[in-house]
């Protein structure tokens, strides 16, 4: 084969290669096949080491701007092996295994991203040349792998995710970047953390979520994206608030980047949404009130939007929001508004979602 540019050597994935892998004549497979690997639950070899280097924001030619160290992060504790959960739940051990290997299974053509070349990345020797279509190459690579959400949880995602995040910080460390695209850079950054950071939280590992929730604020704040800092921000105050200690605080600075100019209604809207349930839980009523009625604004302006909503703000419509809002007064203790709020969402939920309707039923059952 005649390799046309030097990224491309190497990657050709055939069972020739795989099998040179798992017989360890090749010691050290190129990272985007380790990640495919790690996937699709094959064996990686024991001689690859994890990355652990230490990355800068590097400015450019901006004058002041932040140099704060953001060190890449590998994987999570190594999740229980399905077998080990089944028995420990009395289940029956092989369905259980079956299940878990069928939806990997599934995921394997969102995996198989991981092997697909990117545009001026060598993946041998870190050196990049960073252009618009690597970045566009990468946004939309984590735009597919953020669907694998919706089969499988943290502690399966966050290895995919957080090598994402890393390989966004290696071109932030390959050289001095132009003004365009080093906000570029920081922004993929910023996003990929984020993601990142929510496969940890969804796996317990709050240390690592909250870690890349605060480098995902700090690189969106030195590329000024409101956006993405504001969304850094409401989900440190999610994970907070789930481990018992509601910060409204957090909640508030996320609002204050949400009514920055620029940022789009769909993306205002996360905040808001987000940032309601905090306030509620933190029993004000008044503030509750208002994110309420800022979230229900910003998805109106969706409507007559001239962009779309970015991928990662997209899933939040009517539907979401009249949940929250059903939590809200249920925690406020507000039934005559509360009831109508989740009658209306159960209803449109198909007896398919099955989970989600127990789940946001549980709620009505609370406040009646």
């Amino acid at each position: 084969m005649v390799f046309k540019r030097n990224e491309h050597r190497g990657q050709n994935l055939d069972p020739r290669t795989v099998a040179r892998w798992e017989t360890g004549a090749v010691k050290r497979p190129h990272a985007h096949f380790l990640r495919s690997l790690t996937a699709l639950g094959a064996p990686v070899p024991k001689s690859t080491r994890a990355r652990t280097t230490s990355v800068r924001f590097l400015s450019g030619d901006r004058p002041g701007a932040s140099t704060a160290g953001i060190e890449t992060l590998t994987s999570g504790p190594a999740a229980a092996p399905a077998t080990s959960a089944a028995t420990a739940a009395g289940g029956d051990e092989d369905t259980d295994v079956q299940r878990r290997n069928f939806l990997l299974t599934g995921a394997s053509g969102l995996a198989a991203l991981m092997a697909t070349a990117i545009p001026g990345v060598d993946p041998d020797n870190h050196r990049h040349q960073t252009t618009p279509d690597t970045i566009a190459s990468l946004r939309d690579r984590l735009k597919t792998l953020r669907k694998m959400d919706d089969y499988l949880g943290g502690r399966d995602t966050f290895s995919l995710y957080i090598d994402e995040a890393n390989m966004a910080a290696d071109l932030l460390h390959g050289g001095t970047h132009s003004t365009a695209t080093l906000q570029a850079l920081l922004s993929l950054y910023a996003e990929s953390a984020q993601q990142a950071g929510w496969a940890a939280f969804d796996a317990g590992w709050h240390d690592k979520a909250r870690a890349l929730f605060e480098r995902s604020h700090a690189a969106a704040i030195e590329g000024d994206h409101h956006d993405l800092a504001g969304n850094a921000l409401a989900l440190q105050s999610y994970q907070q608030l789930t481990i018992g200690d509601p910060d409204p605080d957090l909640t508030r600075r996320s609002l204050t980047h949400a009514r920055m100019p620029g940022v789009h209604p769909g993306v205002r809207a996360l905040p808001y949404d987000r940032g309601a349930w905090t306030l509620a839980r933190a029993g004000l009523v008044d503030e509750t009130t208002s994110a309420l009625g800022r979230a229900s604004s910003a998805l109106d302006a969706v409507e007559t939007a001239e962009e779309p909503t970015p991928d990662y703000a997209a899933w939040i419509d009517r539907d979401e929001l009249l949940i929250i809002t059903g939590r809200c007064w249920t925690e406020l203790r507000r039934p005559l508004r509360a009831v109508p709020a989740l009658e209306r969402a159960l209803s449109r939920f198909p007896n398919s979602a099955a989970r989600d309707k127990a789940l946001y039923s549980s709620w009505l059952g609370r406040v009646s």
